[in-house]
């Protein structure tokens, strides 16, 4: 049944890693050829152009790959350790060389390597987490500053239509400089 969990936790793992990696190389596909903005800009082509060249996002894909690539080996035993000595005033003595070697392999409590698994597996669940939560947050920003845009194109142009509709009507309004306090 364990051995069945982290099979299945690293397939996961694996698809979403690739997952990641699909997503990023089709992102830097993208970003390399410089692409204009469609003649009718659309919210929605305004936030698509927005989290195509956000450098925060890709800096956030990355740190997801490594976080999904840290799963397997914290759940590992750590590198074995071999050390070798000798003695330097027993080479060529009558009695043999002194030398000493030593393998020795740090296990961890039970227990500790699943733990350690699981705390991998919920960091990277957090970069995901953390890379959608910067994406929505790029998007309603986005979205923001172009209704302010558009809010601010047609304020000119109704100013600009007012204008051009006193001028022609013949009359211009002056300010009433009599009645004012000076």
């Amino acid at each position: 049944m364990r051995h069945h969990s982290e099979c299945l936790t690293g397939v996961v793992g694996l698809a979403l890693l690739l997952v990641v990696s699909a997503t990023h190389a089709a992102d830097l596909a993208h970003r390399d050829r410089y692409v204009p903005l469609p003649a009718p800009l659309t919210a929605e082509s305004f936030t698509t152009a927005v989290l195509a060249r956000n450098a925060g996002l890709g800096a956030m894909r990355q740190a997801l790959v490594a976080a999904v690539s840290d799963i397997r080996p914290a759940g590992a035993l750590p590198d074995p350790m071999l050390s070798v000595s000798a003695a330097p005033r027993t080479f060529g003595s009558a009695m043999g060389t002194g030398e000493d070697i030593e393998v020795s392999q740090a296990l961890p409590w039970w227990g500790t390597l699943a733990a350690r698994k699981e705390i991998a597996q919920a960091d990277a669940e957090v970069a995901r987490h953390d890379l959608e939560a910067l994406r929505l947050r790029l998007a309603a920003t986005a979205r923001g500053v172009f209704a302010d845009w558009v809010f601010v194109h047609r304020a000119l142009a109704i100013n600009a239509a007012n204008q051009s509709a006193e001028v022609q009507g013949g009359f211009v309004k002056r300010r009433d400089t009599q009645g004012a306090d000076v």
